[in-house]
């Protein structure tokens, strides 16, 4: 009797040790999907016979849908249960690529785009609260570990990936990529993940769901706007005021309401709250690069798009190092406070080392900081996604996943914007031309000097707390 009371807790704990490893499925097309289209916009303008700069739609319309949807997944996943929105979530994903894959124009393209930002935006946060309730916090570090580097792949491989399908075959294949990986991804939810009882919620808050979304989606879109015309600022400027009266409407209504569609209670939790801002503040600079990188490699060395997207390979090759170098140690010896302090620092020092490529250099040397990038983000995505549960009440658990995945999307595209909008200030600024080396130097060290900033609020931190301090 013994032996197989333990033989089915071994099955059981090997079942759940799989789990990570089916939402790192979901994270990596979702982020894939998020640079793997930007390398084919000719190709597709071309197919479409329009000009490729109205092609940005197609890339912002994914963006905003990511953006509005996100809020709400916390919510349905109360309400019908996570395995059954995380599924439904991947199929949609994947049903959405074959259209996008079969778009013969662009408003047929933007409408897929936004149907698959819709299964984006579910995908991210339900996956993390399924990894949330299925491991205690002391496990949890682990399992995100497990999850984390696939996520952060997917946009680093996007243009390496996007560039080698061009290169043998047509745009079509950029989204049918994400076809047989979404099929296994369902597949093996299906049989891993637990259905859980329904949580008990509320009807939904159609109040500050338009005026959360909308007022993120302003905003979001104000940015895109400005990155891609800078003349166009007055019309940015006029979103910017929309979002804040949006957003700050949202603020007050949500404080009296008694289930609001994101909780900003949970700010009044220290750790929490800092792990918010630093994500906000930080994560901007790290979105950028591989934005920034292509665009230097390509415009200001005169590399070709192969060169460019094999340069990524160190990137990616140091975020998977990452996980076997130093693992967990950081925050285990030293806590977040001054294993953040490390990461942060190190981040800052091997970006700014990206300021001196103004002209060619070794790319024995442009290989080696790519590869310390990649090794030191994985460590902060790592550290922000722990240290932002470490103290939450499980009953808070949706929401502050919710809160969590829309903070991380939308700094990330943040990151773009303010890098495409420092772009075009520096080059209207110093009158040097917008793909000029000193143009580039000084937006790298411009959203580097946010980067730093974030240090103010890691030193708030509770010194003591460890990863292994995490409640059970």
């Amino acid at each position: 009797m013994t032996n197989v009371t333990e033989q089915a807790i071994t099955t059981i704990d090997t079942k759940k040790w799989l789990l990570p490893w089916v939402v790192a499925i979901a994270m990596f097309i979702d982020t894939l999907d998020s640079t793997i289209v930007s390398v084919a916009i000719p190709a597709i303008a071309g197919s479409f016979h329009i000009n490729p700069v109205d092609m940005k739609l197609a890339l912002t319309s994914y963006l905003l849908s990511l953006a509005v949807f996100i809020p709400i997944s916390g919510w349905l996943a109360d309400r019908f249960g996570e395995k059954k929105v995380f599924i439904g979530a991947m199929g949609i994903f994947t049903f959405s690529s074959i259209l996008c894959a079969l778009s013969t124009n662009l408003p047929f393209l933007i409408l897929a785009r936004m149907l698959q930002g819709f299964g984006g935006a579910l995908m991210m946060p339900v996956g993390r609260l399924i990894m949330l309730r299925s491991f205690t916090k002391a496990e949890f570090g682990k399992a995100m570990g497990l999850v984390i580097i696939p996520g952060l792949l997917g946009p680093t491989l996007g243009p390496t990936i996007g560039g080698l399908i061009l290169h043998v075959t047509s745009w079509h294949w950029i989204f049918l990529v994400n076809v047989p990986l979404g099929i296994i991804g369902i597949i093996v939810a299906y049989h891993l993940i637990t259905q859980t009882e329904k949580q008990k919620s509320e009807k939904f808050n159609w109040s500050g769901f338009l005026l959360f979304s909308l007022g993120l989606a302003a905003i979001t879109f104000a940015m895109a706007v400005l990155g891609d015309n800078f003349e166009l600022r007055k019309y940015a400027a006029m979103l910017a005021v929309l979002a804040v009266i949006l957003l700050t409407a949202y603020w007050h209504v949500s404080a009296k309401q008694a289930k609001p569609l994101l909780d900003i209670e949970l700010f009044k939790q220290k750790t929490f709250r800092i792990s918010m801002i630093v994500s906000l503040i930080a994560r901007p600079s790290l979105g950028a690069i591989p934005f920034l990188i292509p665009l230097l490699l390509q415009v200001v060395w005169g590399k070709s798009a192969l060169f460019s997207g094999m340069s990524f390979m160190f990137l990616a090759l140091g975020m998977i190092c990452a996980r076997f170098i130093l693992g967990q140690k950081l925050l285990e010896n030293y806590g977040y406070k001054k294993g953040l302090f490390i990461i942060i620092s190190a981040i800052t020092i091997a970006s700014m080392n990206l300021c001196w490529f103004s002209q060619p250099q070794p790319f024995i040397w442009l290989a080696l900081m790519l590869f310390i990038i990649g090794l030191v983000t994985s460590q902060f995505y790592t550290s922000i996604g722990t240290m932002s549960v470490i103290e939450v009440e499980p009953k808070n658990f949706s929401q502050a996943t919710s809160i969590s995945s829309t903070t991380q999307q939308f700094s990330a595209g943040v990151g773009i914007a303010m890098a495409a909008i420092l772009l075009h200030l520096i080059s209207k600024v110093t009158h040097q031309p917008l793909f000029s080396a000193d143009v580039f130097f000084w937006t790298i060290i411009i959203l580097n000097g946010i980067n730093f900033l974030s240090l103010f609020f890691i030193a708030q931190l509770n010194p003591n707390l460890k990863l292994q301090t995490a409640k059970k």
